[in-house]
């Protein structure tokens, strides 16, 4: 088009195509509005954010290829008035289309509207001067060359700016993907080492921690025949005396470093490391340790919503 706009195709390309010269000139402006229209229903995503605007672009997309069939049969002075009306129309079509989407939050539109901007100004500037409005100078002659130099180097900012943000787009997501991941992870983890009730960390929790216990002491507190209780009180009461008995066996163990499990059903496993001064736990002091345990475990009911229930506790 803009070889044929300033006399070069007609010079070195057909020059004694003389008919051919009049039809091209519109014919490869029509090409350039079609092939416009294509770019912006992809750049702007227009079907997607803006269907209304999509609309009016893919009309505008239709009527450049119905030009390109009809210059061929139109005279010179019809075909350069349709080329200049069509110019100046789509242009601003798609300047409209590109502040809607910037107002949406589409960064990258701010370079296409900057760069469709210049090239409808030089447009309209070349219009008049087709028209007889404005003098035929050099800066008219040559102002649709200018606009569309400044329109292509700010197209390629735009290109470049929606390239960065897709990049952005696809770190955020990977980055959101990990996260995910991550969490799953830890809830799977957290599902395969603590139990469901108390959250306490469970048997698979003390076999993988049971290499690093050294000299600790493990005692195990077993309910005797807890099935009796869940089948006379209910599973919800059967439940709440579990975590009572949580309460009672931590409270057995306040001056020194200890770690309760949740083992089957009714069990649990207190493993007690060294003493608050760094020495290890006498043989005394273990067996005062599970006998406290039995006591405050076995003895006394268990209040759970208004009921009483008692229980047969081993300790060892």
């Amino acid at each position: 088009f803009q070889a044929c706009l300033l006399g070069v195709a007609q010079v070195y390309l057909w020059p004694n195509g003389t008919s051919w010269t009049n039809t091209s000139l519109g014919l490869f402006a029509s090409l350039a509005l079609a092939f416009s229209a294509l770019f912006t229903r992809e750049f702007l995503h227009s079907r997607k954010l803006l269907p209304k605007f999509g609309i009016v672009i893919d009309v505008c997309l239709g009527l450049a290829i119905i030009n390109c069939f009809t210059m061929p049969v139109l005279s010179y002075s019809v075909g350069i008035r349709i080329t200049n009306a069509s110019l100046v129309i789509y242009s601003f079509v798609y300047i409209a289309a590109a502040i809607t989407v910037l107002r949406r939050g589409y960064k990258p539109a701010r370079f296409y509207l900057l760069g469709w901007s210049l090239l409808a100004a030089s447009a309209v500037v070349m219009a008049l001067k087709n028209y007889g409005i404005l003098a035929s100078t050099p800066f008219t002659n040559h102002v649709l060359q200018v606009g569309s130099i400044f329109e292509i180097v700010l197209l390629s900012l735009a290109i470049t700016d929606r390239i960065n943000l897709l990049r952005q787009e696809k770190i955020a997501t990977e980055e959101k993907l990990l996260e995910s991941q991550r969490a799953a992870l830890t809830a799977t983890e957290d599902r395969l080492y603590h139990d469901n009730l108390t959250g306490l960390p469970n048997r698979n929790r003390l076999i993988a921690d049971i290499g690093d216990l050294g000299g600790a002491h493990l005692y195990l507190v077993n309910v005797d025949q807890f099935k009796q209780v869940n089948d006379y009180y209910g599973n919800k009461v059967g439940d709440q005396v579990l975590l009572e008995l949580r309460r009672r066996i931590e409270s057995c163990v306040p001056d020194v470093p200890a770690k309760l499990y949740k083992l089957h059903a009714d069990e649990y496993a207190l493993v007690i490391g060294v003493g608050t001064s760094g020495q290890k736990l006498t043989d005394s002091r273990c067996l005062e340790i599970g006998r406290e345990l039995h006591d405050v475990c076995h003895g006394g009911p268990y209040a759970v919503n208004d009921r009483f229930v008692r229980l047969d506790v081993s300790v060892g």
